[in-house]
C-alpha cells in the first residue's frame, strides 16, 4: 500500500500545482485541467471510470498514488521534515555507546593483555604505555 498521506497531498495539489520557478522567475502556476473533474456529474464520472477500467474517476488521487508507488518501488521513502529532524536529534544525543575490546595472548582463558575502549565514532587511541606493555607481554 502506498504512503496515503503523500498520495493525498499530491492529489490535493495537482489541480492547482505551482512550479517553484527556476531561480530567475517566481512561482509558476501549471494549468492541469485533467485534474479538475468536479464539473463532471458523479454518475457520469463513475461510468467513465468503469469504461476505463479504473477504480474511480478521481484522476488526481489515482495519479498521486501512482507517483508515490513509482517512487517507493524504486527505493525512495518519504518522511516528514519534523520526523527527520527528530531522528537526527535523537541520533546526535545518543549515549556514548562505548564498546570494550579485550585482547588475550593465547586464548580467552589467559589474563587480558590489553583492553581498548571504542567510542561511537569508532576512533581508537592507544596510549604508548599500553603499546609498550604489549611488546613486553
Amino acid at each position: 500500500m502506498t504512503n496515503q498521506p503523500v498520495a493525498q497531498l499530491i492529489a490535493d495539489n495537482l489541480p492547482a500545482l505551482i512550479h517553484p520557478g527556476d531561480g530567475k522567475s517566481g512561482p509558476i502556476p501549471l494549468p492541469l485541467p485533467m485534474f479538475r473533474t468536479s464539473a463532471i456529474p458523479p454518475g457520469m464520472a463513475q461510468e467513465f471510470a468503469q469504461e476505463a477500467g479504473i477504480p474511480h474517476f478521481d484522476i488526481a488521487q489515482l495519479t498521486g498514488e501512482a507517483i508515490v508507488a513509482l517512487l517507493e518501488t524504486n527505493g525512495w521513502k518519504m518522511i516528514q521534515q519534523t520526523e527527520l529532524d527528530q531522528l537526527r536529534t535523537d541520533a546526535s544525543e545518543m549515549p556514548d555507546c562505548t564498546r570494550i575490546i579485550t585482547l588475550h595472548r593465547d586464548n580467552i582463558t589467559t589474563p587480558p593483555v590489553l583492553s581498548i575502549t571504542v567510542g561511537k565514532d569508532d576512533k581508537i587511541v592507544i596510549p604508548d604505555i599500553a603499546l609498550n606493555a604489549l611488546k613486553e607481554a
